[in-house]
């Protein structure tokens, strides 16, 4: 009947947007071929990862998973296809980026939100069915018009609605996921959660790495700033602290002696120079002074705008005199 026509006849199902109509063998297999290219997409990611983390963290954050969630939406039933997925992302890409073999705990931690103190490596098997209903809600009232074989589209405030009431829910579901899990961890965890939690903590975390405005950091740098964020140990440091105490990361904030209090204050210092240098001419820093070597050094005279000085500085073996 259908012969010389474009019409294409079939018992099996037929891919449309991205969806997969037909059959539950013919989605299955639609969505197996898919999970197959992905999870050799995560696998690539990983070899770079190794690295460059930063960078990989980006593509998978802003574009890797959104590619995912778009064939999320629009498939039901599919949690238990995408297990593959999962163990890709949870033994392969995580360690490669964070250099760490996680807990099953801290993967649950990790598929959070940045802003609710995760790192946003979704769990495509728990996310699958969530999905899936959002997009049902928010498309009803265009499938209603649809049914009823209205020539006008849907009301756009209703679908706006909708729209904001699925993201309240998620942030909800989000949030109770969140304190659930708190409440398993140490003491000392729950509040480095919470910290990362906080308004502008994570900003590192969202941001483009563009080398032009300075957001980009190396591999060592990158690593680093995720197991400061989780309390997770620094590999390579030293067990004691030139003060003599045992080093920990808490320690290394307020040691006198260490060198995260010179660099918190040349931070300022190297601030006030650049602002000085927009509004003042000849603005210089101090350069660090050099060890004296045994070398006489004399001042004869230094002669000042009030009175004039007559002094002499000796430097021998033995010091300064």
């Amino acid at each position: 009947m259908f012969a010389g026509t474009a019409i294409n006849v079939t018992t099996e199902g037929q891919k449309h947007l991205g969806a997969a109509l037909g059959s539950r063998f013919y989605l299955e297999e639609y969505v197996n071929d898919k999970v197959v290219d992905w999870v050799n997409e995560v696998k690539r990611l990983a070899e770079f990862a190794v690295s460059q983390p930063q960078a990989c963290f980006a593509a998978f954050t802003f574009g890797l998973k959104h590619h995912w969630t778009y064939f999320l939406r629009p498939l039901p039933d599919i949690d238990t296809l995408l297990e593959p997925l999962e163990r890709a992302l949870a033994e392969v890409l995580i360690p490669s980026i964070t250099e760490r073999n996680w807990t099953p705990t801290e993967r649950d931690l990790l598929q959070l939100p940045v802003r609710l103190g995760g790192l946003g490596f979704l769990n495509p098997v728990e996310n699958a069915g969530s999905e899936y209903k959002a997009s049902v809600s928010v498309t009803a009232p265009l499938v209603n018009q649809i049914v009823a074989q209205a020539h006008e589209p849907a009301d756009e405030a209703d679908v706006n609605e909708l729209r904001r009431r699925m993201r309240r829910e998620k942030e909800e579901v989000l949030r109770r996921k969140c304190d659930n899990l708190k409440r398993s961890l140490p003491e000392k965890m729950q509040r480095v959660v919470e910290l990362g939690g906080e308004n502008g903590s994570s900003n590192r975390l969202s941001v483009i790495p563009l080398k032009e405005m300075s957001f980009d950091l190396n591999k060592r740098e990158f690593r680093d700033a995720i197991r400061l964020r989780y309390d997770w140990p620094i590999p390579d440091t030293q067990s004691v602290c030139v003060c003599g105490v045992r080093f920990t990361v808490d320690h290394a904030m307020i040691c006198k002696r260490g060198g995260f209090i010179i660099q918190r204050h040349n931070e300022l210092r190297d601030l006030e120079a650049e602002l000085l240098k927009m509004v003042c001419y000849d603005v210089e820093v101090e350069s660090g002074l050099q060890p004296i070597t045994g070398t006489e050094v004399q001042i004869r005279k230094i002669a000042t705008n009030i009175h004039e000085t007559d002094f002499e500085i000796k430097r021998g073996l033995g010091g300064l005199s």
